[in-house]
């Protein structure tokens, strides 16, 4: 029987220094990990910094997408033809505008 309670503690005494150098790795390893982790930041900060360089900068400020509306019906009423050019846009607005009708009206959403 002593042998038998013997034989557990020294098992209990074992398993105890493994805990103790389970947690001393547990312990390196997670400074391990806060050092890369910290090396990781300073690498990120450093590519973010900005060195002025000679040249133009600039920020958009907005980005948005332009149209311009109109009535089908309208068009094909009077013969009108779909404009694919700023020239043939604004020839077809002072063509509407002879014929007595506002060709543009800017209105707000």
């Amino acid at each position: 029987m002593n042998e038998i309670i013997m034989g557990l503690y020294e098992i209990e005494e074992q398993a105890g220094k493994m805990m103790e150098k389970a947690a001393v790795r547990r312990q390196e390893l997670q400074e391990e990990n806060r050092k890369k982790m910290e090396d990781s930041a300073m690498e990120m900060e450093k590519e973010l910094e900005f060195i002025p360089q000679d040249g133009i900068y600039a920020l958009p400020y907005v980005a948005n997408a332009a149209g311009v509306l109109y009535n089908k019906d309208m068009f094909e009423e009077h013969g009108w033809e779909v404009p694919e050019t700023w020239s043939e846009f604004t020839a077809l607005c002072e063509q509407i505008e002879s014929e007595g009708i506002q060709p543009l009206y800017l209105g707000c959403f």
